[in-house]
C-alpha cells in the first residue's frame, strides 16, 4: 500500500473506469431484458471473458479509444491498490480490480498482435486523425452471449459500490476551502461575490477553479458540477 493518499485526479480516473464498467453492464442487462440475446458461460472479470469481449470491443471502436482504456483501466487498479477500504466492499473491490486488470491485459494483447500484423505485413498504420473517428455502435448482443445476466448483475452491483465509495473519498480529498467553493459554484453564487467572500482577487479565484476542476479531473465548470452533482460531492 502506497504512503500516500491518491490525489483527487487518481479517484477521479476510478470512477471514471468505475462509470463505464456500469454502463457496459447496464447496456448488456438491456439486451437481456429485450431478449436479443442467448446467455453463455463466462464470467465477465475473467481473462477468458475478456479474450473474447476484447474482439467484440475491436469491431466497433478505433485503436486509440482501446488504447485509452487499457492505460485508464490500469491506471486505475494502480490508485485502487493505494487505498484502503472497508471490509464490506472487499468482494466488490476485487470484482472491479479483476475486471480493470483482464480488460487492460486483453486491449494490451491485441493491441500488439494488430501492430505486429500489420508491420509483416507492411501495412502503414491509420492516422490519428483517420483513427480518431467517432466509434460504431458496439455489438452488446455479442457480449451478452459471452456471459449470463447474473454475472452482469454481479458486476454492475460492485462497480456502483466501489464508484460510491471513491466518490467519498474524492470529498475528503478536497480541503474545506475547495468544498465551500464547490458548493458556492453549485449554488450559482457569481464570481464577485465568491470572491469577497473568500477574501481574494478574481484572478485568484479563477486560478482556485481551475485547481477544483483539475482535481476533480474534469476540464471545466459545468463538467464539474454535473460529475460533483451525479457522485455525490455536492451536500
Amino acid at each position: 500500500m502506497g504512503s500516500e493518499a491518491p490525489s483527487g485526479l487518481a479517484l477521479s480516473q476510478v470512477r471514471m473506469a468505475c462509470g463505464r464498467v456500469v454502463g457496459v453492464a447496464q447496456a448488456i442487462a438491456r439486451v437481456y431484458r429485450l431478449q436479443a440475446a442467448s446467455e453463455g458461460t463466462l464470467v465477465p472479470w475473467t481473462a477468458e471473458y475478456h479474450r473474447e469481449a476484447v474482439h467484440v470491443y475491436a469491431m466497433s471502436l478505433p485503436r486509440s479509444y482501446q488504447r485509452d482504456f487499457a492505460v485508464l483501466f490500469r491506471d486505475s487498479v494502480e490508485t485502487m491498490a493505494a487505498m484502503s477500504i472497508p471490509a464490506s466492499l472487499a468482494d466488490d473491490w476485487v470484482i472491479v480490480k479483476q475486471y480493470l486488470t483482464q480488460a487492460s491485459l486483453a486491449i494490451e494483447e491485441w493491441l500488439a498482435s494488430e501492430e505486429s500484423r500489420s508491420a509483416r505485413r507492411g501495412k502503414v498504420p491509420a492516422s490519428e486523425m483517420e483513427d480518431r473517428t467517432p466509434p460504431e455502435v458496439i455489438r452488446f448482443e455479442l457480449l451478452a452471449a459471452l456471459t449470463t445476466s447474473e454475472w452482469v448483475g454481479r458486476l454492475e452491483r460492485a462497480a456502483l459500490a466501489v464508484q460510491g465509495h471513491v466518490s467519498v473519498q474524492s470529498l475528503a480529498a478536497l480541503n474545506d476551502e475547495e468544498r465551500h467553493l464547490l458548493n458556492m459554484a453549485a449554488s450559482g453564487v457569481k464570481i464577485a461575490d465568491m470572491s469577497a467572500e473568500l477574501c481574494c482577487s478574481e484572478r485568484s479565484l479563477h486560478r482556485k477553479l481551475v485547481k477544483l476542476w483539475k482535481t476533480l479531473g474534469v476540464p471545466d465548470r459545468d463538467e464539474g458540477l454535473r460529475k460533483a452533482a451525479s457522485e455525490g460531492l455536492i451536500v
